[in-house]
């Protein structure tokens, strides 16, 4: 779900300066927020219940259509 500079950070674990470092980089930076937001906006609409089931039904359209070609 978060892709490392693109909607969020990962955090090294139990490293308190590195989490620091994130945050004081989020607190700074209101554009960087923004495009966090945005980017897991998007993301979250492509993981919609409805994208989802679009997906599936997709691709069991694309199974049946193979097995009768």
């Amino acid at each position: 779900v978060i892709k490392d500079g693109e909607n969020g950070f990962f955090v090294k674990m139990k490293s308190a300066e590195d989490i620091a470092e994130k945050l004081g980089r989020l607190i700074r930076d209101p554009e960087l927020r923004q495009r966090f937001g945005e980017a897991s906006r998007r993301r979250a609409q492509m993981m919609s219940w409805a994208n989802i089931a679009r997906q599936y039904v997709e691709q069991y359209r694309n199974v049946i259509h193979e097995r009768n070609a």
